[in-house]
């Protein structure tokens, strides 16, 4: 019926359709006689690869899922746990207002 529009899932956010998108966005900008035709097409094409990267982006900030695995999620120890710790010598004469803070850090 005319005026109907058929409503599809987004696709997910991953690596794979971000590269699909980067590269649909490259064939486009290398076509010389359709640049500036298609504008509203570069305008969806461009808002979904900023929605991609922000639900990419999301997703390793908020410990989302990735590859089905939970970015959370560390394979067990191996070996005896040891603590590390270093020290940092400045030179006071070059540095006078670090030798206070050090601390701090």
């Amino acid at each position: 019926m005319v005026g109907e529009t058929e409503v599809k899932e987004r696709p997910k956010s991953n690596p794979d359709y971000l590269m699909q998108l980067m590269n649909d966005r490259k064939v486009m900008s290398s076509l010389p006689n359709f640049s500036g035709i298609f504008t509203h097409l570069e305008r969806l094409l461009d808002e979904e690869i900023g929605r991609v990267r922000k639900d990419m982006y999301n997703d390793t900030v908020n410990g989302g899922m990735f590859n089905g695995r939970d970015m959370e999620e560390l394979p067990e120890a191996v070996g005896p746990v040891a603590q590390l710790q270093e020290k940092l010598y400045v030179p006071v004469k070059e540095y006078p207002d670090v030798s206070g803070r050090i601390h701090d850090l």
